[in-house]
């Protein structure tokens, strides 16, 4: 059953983008929002879900925009698990091997190791959503939608006990990396701008 505002909106845009993403033949639907979940976008076999809040406050351009990058993120963080799954299996294969050869080395050797793989992991988990911006940008051919949504999407909070804190804290810093990059003029906030919808 579709939602009062899917039935308003011709989710077509958000299809193509989806193609142009890589997910082929997908049948767009509008979700409830879940902040929690921090996902604007869930895909799985030709069902895209679009949380509500996109469609609420993006234009079908910037949400597309955000859809794309989700996906090619999505496909980086999926490479970089398995790399890290890979090189675990190594430390601790590896770890084994040192303990039967010098006793009592295993566990440091691991410790040190799993120090190092956590280091790692956090340090290319952090560059994947900016490769992902920059590889959204040069697959559109253009990064203010990217950044007009970032920009839109930015002001979902969540509570926490008495405290209200942002969902996606990492929007703004990314949104300003692009604006530098791609020498775009700064924007009102959302909240500021004329004819806001």
């Amino acid at each position: 059953m579709s939602s009062p505002i899917e039935s308003e909106l011709d989710l077509a845009p958000l299809e193509k983008a989806a193609h142009l993403a890589g997910l082929v033949g997908m049948r767009a639907r509008v979700i409830p929002t879940e902040v929690r979940l921090d996902r604007w976008f869930l895909w799985e076999g030709t069902d895209l879900q679009v949380s509500e809040s996109v469609v609420e406050h993006c234009p079908p351009g910037d949400a597309a925009a955000l859809l794309v990058q989700a996906v090619i993120e999505s496909k980086h963080r999926h490479r970089l698990s398995t790399k890290g799954q890979w090189l675990l299996i190594c430390l601790l294969v590896g770890a084994g091997g040192a303990q039967w050869a010098a006793v009592g080395l295993g566990w440091p050797v691991l410790a040190v190791g799993l120090m190092a793989l956590l280091v790692w992991w956090l340090g290319r988990r952090t560059g994947v959503a900016f490769r992902a911006d920059d590889e959204t940008v040069e697959l559109m051919k253009n990064a203010e939608p990217l950044v007009r949504g970032m920009n839109r999407m930015n002001h979902q909070e969540m509570r926490l006990g008495r405290h209200q804190i942002p969902v996606r804290p990492d929007l703004h810093r990314r949104a300003e990396r692009l604006v530098r990059l791609h020498g775009l003029a700064c924007e009102e906030r959302p909240g500021n701008e004329a004819g806001h919808e």
